[in-house]
Order: C-alpha cells, then sequence, then structure tokens
C-alpha cells in the first residue's frame, strides 16, 4: 500500500488502540476515513494522524465525543498549525479552571464534615488523594461501599478502574445505537453489552458481592453530578434491554461466583 496511506488496523496500532473505536469514530462522524474501497476497507491518509491525535487528546483531558467533535481543527498547513497550538492553549485555560473548580470542592467536602460532625476516613482520605491527582471523577467515592473502593483500588490503573469515564464511553455508544434504530438484539448492541459486562466482572473480579454494589453505585445516578446523571438516564433503558437479551443468551447467573 502507498506509505502516505494506512489501514484502520495500522493506525490502530500506531495509537494503541481498538479498531472498534475507530470504527465508532466513523459511525458518529468523529473521524471518518479518508477513503473507502471497493471492498469496504477503511483507508487513512498520514494527515488523519493530526486529527487522531487531538481527539485523544481531548478525550484525555475529559472531553466528551460530543465536545471533541466541535472541537476539532483540519491541519492542511502551517496556518492550520498555528490555530491547532492557539486552540491548545485554550483547552489548557481551562483546565485551569477545571482545577479552580476542584479547589472548591474541597471546600465543600470541608464543609460538609463540619456540618456532620464526623468523618468516614476510609472515604476521606481517598477522595482527597484523588483530588490531588486531578481525578475529576473523585466524587464518585462519596457514593461507593468502602469494600468496594479498597477493591479498586488494589488494581493497576487505579485512575481508569475508579473513573466512570469508561460507563459513560459505553452511555454515549448506547445512546448513539438506539437513536440510530439499532435493536438491543442486534450484534453492535450485543457487543456493547458483551463490553460492559467484561469491564464489570474485571473490576469487580468476579465477585458477586462487589459485583451488586457496582450494580447499586449504577442505580444511584439521581446523587451523580448532571453531566453523568442525565446520560446514564438517557441510556439504561436501552442498556437494560441490551443485558438482559445478552445474560440470557449467554446464559449469565448472577448469583453464581466464580
Amino acid at each position: 500500500m502507498d506509505k502516505e496511506k494506512l489501514t484502520i488496523g495500522e493506525l490502530a496500532k500506531l495509537f494503541n488502540i481498538s479498531v472498534r473505536t475507530l470504527q465508532y469514530y466513523d459511525q458518529i462522524g468523529l473521524m471518518k476515513p479518508s477513503e473507502i474501497t471497493e471492498s469496504g476497507r477503511r483507508i487513512y491518509r498520514t494527515k488523519d494522524i493530526t486529527t487522531l491525535h487531538q481527539i485523544i487528546s481531548l478525550k484525555g483531558l475529559g472531553f466528551s465525543l460530543e465536545d471533541i467533535k466541535n472541537n476539532i481543527i483540519p491541519v492542511n498547513d502551517i496556518n492550520d498549525v498555528v490555530n491547532l497550538l492557539n486552540k491548545q492553549s485554550e483547552i489548557v485555560i481551562k483546565e485551569i479552571d477545571k482545577l479552580q473548580k476542584v479547589s472548591e470542592s474541597i471546600e465543600v467536602l470541608k464543609a460538609e464534615i463540619e456540618n456532620k460532625k464526623e468523618v468516614d476516613w476510609f472515604k476521606y482520605s481517598n477522595m482527597i488523594n484523588l483530588i490531588q491527582q486531578n481525578n475529576e471523577y473523585y466524587w464518585i467515592v462519596k457514593y461507593l461501599d468502602n469494600k468496594l473502593i479498597d477493591h479498586m483500588l488494589e488494581q493497576k490503573d487505579v485512575a481508569k478502574t475508579i473513573s466512570p469515564g469508561w460507563w459513560k464511553e459505553i452511555f454515549d455508544e448506547a445512546i448513539f445505537l438506539e437513536e440510530n434504530g439499532v435493536q438491543p438484539e442486534s450484534t453492535e448492541a450485543q457487543k456493547l453489552a458483551e463490553t460492559w459486562w467484561k469491564q464489570m466482572d474485571k473490576i469487580s473480579g468476579g465477585n458477586l458481592e462487589l459485583l451488586n454494589k457496582m450494580i447499586e453505585f449504577y442505580y444511584s445516578a439521581d446523587k451523580w453530578p448532571e453531566q453523568f446523571k442525565q446520560i446514564q438516564k438517557k441510556a439504561q433503558p436501552f442498556m437494560e434491554k441490551t443485558f438482559l437479551y445478552y445474560a440470557e443468551k449467554n446464559k449469565i447467573n448472577m448469583t453464581r461466583r466464580d
């Protein structure tokens, strides 16, 4: 193949992401391939690397896929590069603003402790630790069972494990599939259910008690920050139908301990 072109597999390998991720970005119009062959293969040009780099960078800063779509800058010449750098500068400024909000959150946490006149030291220490790491998902510690928190903190990739960001990605795709008329029993929906189940099983370590505590957290969305609460509420009906079909098809027994 032309050295200026990349197959979807080559591009995925270059950025250490899955082919399915690139397929999904294509489906939602976030990043379309430069061309599609007669056989249906997606082909990317080397300039598309700049686009994917922007997506991954913005995603790492906590942007939703919809926000990323609105912030992608095409790069074709020097002026475009300058515009891209200006945009990145704006993003850094916004990140500083986010850290300011984290600081304000610490004050809220302090006020809550002062009002209740008691401290759950386990949750307190873990919330502070995540805040110091600039982990925007520190708030979930407040709603998780202590035993589950302890287990999650033992995972190798703590930041990813304790973050509900992976749930949000699944919610976003569930909403996309439903809005496009995809049925819960379809191949696409069932792959999504499989991803959700494997991640839940991985984090819980196959422990039924921990798994149930994670599900309890899932259903506590009314207590979540508005951004996450609305997404969960919108995705929940489709996700439930999808997973029920997946569980029945794969004979998943929620009372079984592996």
